[in-house]
């Protein structure tokens, strides 16, 4: 059992689900906290819903041994043993960690999903590409998939019991953006921008949020990328060069927030176009890294169709280029705040999320598109004593007159009319939680 367990709030939607028939599959990158997630689910379905212990099934499907009961290809006879460990008249869950390594679990659970409803299945998988190889169009309608990610800021400051500095911070809704002016003590204003840059330093993965001191957050870290390294991508994928593919999350680690080219980088390794395409599309299926789409609804303005690269988590991006400095004027400040932008966004909201750029070079850190409106969103992280608007913004209120604009600055609470349709926020990043 494992010695501490908080909660993610990834919890109170999954529990949402627990009475459906559906299995519930959570995905997402290696040490995030799976493990922990399907003992807190555990947890409550013995509090909450007053399921017996003996009615709830954990196996760890990374043992190879325990993997082997689950490879068998007859299906009634798993289904007969793991119903003689459980009272059988009544509902039981199974929770299975790491599915990826079953040869075909969409045909196991497909098949006592139809033929033994009283078996409630909720399994993890460390890798999207091997989950939606796996579970193919046989599993429609007959599952819902859940991303757990590295920790929100939010939960960052509930992992560190900070959790008094969420009540001093303004509740911001990005879906309808009305906010009115906060302030903050001088030591409260310190120590959240404190702990604001240990997250974008060492990331957000629970095992290095909780560790007490910065070796041992780097170490954890280092064996977090070997293990990614040597576990999803050589024993999963069988890549010929690992080298190479090491070489290239170097290269997109040290151009974070940019333009991606392709064929540069297949040029720069010395590698075919189609090798690095793979070793990409590998990269972003294993939730190292995303590739951020450009918004477009005007061709012959909008420049181009290369994406951006963001990393999944900031500290693990730190390992891969070996700078753990918090020095607020270190080189890449701006790039890592933007990224812990994109993570919080991808974090918060389910909703379309471009960046924007014209062929005249005018440009936006991001656009979320909501329901009824687009709002962009630029990130300026930097010591502003007046609010000023950037050029890209007023070229994208020109083009699509959004009623709301967001500048997201180091420390900065403003807002103000730039038009008769425009209103302008200029919010601290610290106030930009999921």
């Amino acid at each position: 059992m494992l010695k501490q367990l908080l909660p993610r709030t990834i919890l109170l939607e999954i529990a949402k689900n627990l009475d459906n028939p559906q299995a519930l599959i959570i995905v997402g990158s290696r040490r995030t906290g799976k493990t922990s997630l399907l003992y807190l689910i555990r947890d409550l379905l013995i509090q909450k819903k007053k399921v017996q212990s003996k009615n709830i099934l954990y196996y760890d499907l990374e043992n190879e041994i325990i993997r082997q009961d689950f490879q068998v290809k007859n299906f009634d006879l798993i289904a007969k043993n793991l119903l003689a460990k459980t009272s059988a008249k009544k509902k039981s869950f199974v929770l299975l960690d790491e599915i990826q390594y079953l040869d075909n679990p969409a045909g196991l659970l497909k098949y006592l999903n139809d033929h033994y409803g009283q078996l409630k299945f909720i399994v993890s998988g460390s890798s999207s590409l091997k989950i939606k190889e796996k579970f193919s169009d046989s599993m429609v309608g007959r599952k819902k998939v859940f991303q757990l990610h590295p920790l929100s800021f939010k939960e960052f400051l509930e992992f560190k019991e900070k959790q008094e500095y969420l009540k001093l911070l303004p509740k911001v809704d990005l879906t309808n953006l009305k906010i009115s002016c906060f302030e903050l003590l001088p030591s409260s204003k310190q120590e959240i921008q404190r702990l604001f840059l240990e997250l974008l330093t060492y990331g957000g993965y629970p095992e290095v949020v909780l560790a007490p001191g910065e070796l041992e957050k780097k170490e954890i870290l280092s064996e977090i990328y070997t293990s990614y390294l040597q576990k999803d991508i050589n024993y999963l994928f069988d890549i010929d060069n690992v080298e190479k593919f090491n070489k290239l999350a170097q290269l997109f680690s040290s151009q974070i927030g940019s333009l991606v080219n392709f064929s540069e980088l297949a040029n720069t390794l010395g590698s075919a176009r189609a090798t690095i395409d793979r070793y990409s599309f590998l990269q972003e299926n294993t939730f190292l890294l995303e590739f951020l789409k450009p918004f477009s609804s005007n061709l012959r303005k909008e420049l181009t169709k290369m994406p951006k690269v963001f990393f999944e988590d900031t500290g693990l991006r730190n390992r891969i280029v070996n700078n753990f400095s918090q020095d607020e004027l270190r080189p890449d400040i701006g790039v890592l705040a933007e990224n812990f932008i994109y993570s919080e966004l991808k974090k918060s909201y389910n909703l379309p999320l471009y960046f924007w750029r014209t062929k005249s070079k005018s440009e936006i850190d991001f656009v979320l598109k909501l329901p009824e409106e687009l709002l962009p969103i630029e990130v300026k992280y930097q010591d502003l004593k007046m609010p000023k608007i950037p050029l890209g913004l007023k070229s994208f209120i020109e083009e699509y007159q959004p009623p709301k604009i967001l500048i997201i600055t180091k420390d900065l609470f403003a807002k103000k009319k730039f038009s008769k349709n425009t209103l302008v926020y200029w919010l601290p990043i610290y106030t930009i939680f999921g």
